[in-house]
């Protein structure tokens, strides 16, 4: 939801594998975007695994981040909005 996706039909036909089945009326671009998105939540995690985000306040931990807790006068995370 971070990155503008309404969550997709998954399902997890085998263990540690995620199938995901994207609508018959999703264009090649959007799902080019779908992938990217993907490829950055990788980058997020692998951040995570080298040490160089914090392990409990990062922006994997605190998804989703809410419209309104994005706007907030008050931001209480190490990372940036």
């Amino acid at each position: 939801m971070d990155y503008g996706f309404h969550a997709p039909t998954m399902s997890w036909p085998v263990v540690g594998g995620l199938m995901i089945e994207p609508t018959e009326s999703e264009d090649k671009l959007e799902i080019d975007r779908f992938i990217d998105a993907f490829k950055q939540i990788r980058a997020e995690i692998a951040e995570i695994e080298n040490g160089e985000v914090d392990k409990e306040d990062n922006v994997l931990k605190n998804s989703p981040h809410t419209l309104n807790h994005l706007v907030a006068d008050e931001w209480n995370h190490s990372y940036s909005r």
